[in-house]
C-alpha cells in the first residue's frame, strides 16, 4: 500500500496521536474547533489510521522564489502561490507559463539544477542557446582579464579568436571566460 502524503503541519499532529487514542480523539467535538487540528478537518479516521500504520510521506511545501521540478523533469520557478495553485514559469528554451497544483510538482530543484536553469534563462533573455557564440562576441578571461573576440564559429562547438590559429572548444571556454558583450550589442562594430 502507498504511504499517505501529508503536509508538515499534518504530520506533526498525526505523530502526536497514538493509535489507542485515535477513535476517542477523532470523535471529540473540540477537534474541529481548534486551530491545531484545522489542518486535519477533511481527514477521515481511516486516512489518519493508514498514516499511523502504513506510514506517511511529508510533501515538500513550495513558496514564491522556489525552483521546482515537475512530474516530467522540467524545472520551474514559482512566482505566486494561492492555496494549492502555483503560478510561475517552466524553464525550457523559452519560459512557458506555469499554472498547476502541487500534485504536478515532484520536488525542489537541486542547487545544480537551479544554477543550470538560471544560466539557461540568462542566455534565453539574450536570444541565444546556452553558450551559443557568434562572430564578434567579446569574452573576458576570468583569471587574467584579457579580452578576446570570436572571429569564427565552427559547428557551434568550436570557435576561433581574432589572432588565434587554433579552434577552441566552447565547452572549455565555460570555465575560463565570461561574456562581456554580444556582437549585436557592440557599438564598435558599426556598418560605417
Amino acid at each position: 500500500m502507498e504511504k499517505v502524503k501529508l503536509t508538515q503541519d499534518q504530520a506533526n499532529i498525526i505523530s502526536s496521536i497514538s493509535l489507542d487514542e485515535l477513535g476517542e480523539w477523532f470523535y471529540k467535538d473540540e477537534r474541529t474547533n481548534t486551530d491545531m487540528y484545522a489542518v486535519l478537518k477533511d481527514f477521515t479516521m481511516e486516512k489518519i489510521a493508514k498514516a499511523k500504520i502504513i506510514g506517511y510521506e511529508v510533501k515538500p511545501e513550495f513558496k514564491p522564489g522556489d525552483y521546482v521540478v515537475n512530474d516530467v523533469g522540467t524545472i520551474g520557478l514559482i512566482k505566486s502561490v494561492n492555496g494549492d495553485l502555483y503560478k510561475g514559469v517552466w524553464i525550457r528554451d523559452c519560459d512557458i507559463p506555469m499554472r498547476c497544483t502541487s500534485n504536478k510538482i515532484d520536488r525542489h530543484a537541486t542547487p545544480k539544477e537551479v544554477e543550470e536553469a538560471k544560466e539557461r534563462r540568462w542566455w534565453t533573455k539574450h536570444d541565444r542557446g546556452v553558450w551559443e557564440l557568434r562572430e564578434g562576441d567579446a569574452l573576458k578571461a576570468v583569471d587574467g582579464g584579457h579580452l578576446v573576440e570570436v572571429c569564427e564559429v565552427f559547428d557551434s562547438r568550436n570557435v576561433r579568436f581574432i589572432g588565434g590559429t587554433l579552434y577552441v572548444k566552447v565547452s572549455e571556454l565555460k570555465e575560463g571566460y565570461k561574456i562581456v558583450c554580444f556582437a549585436e550589442d557592440r557599438k564598435d562594430l558599426g556598418d560605417d
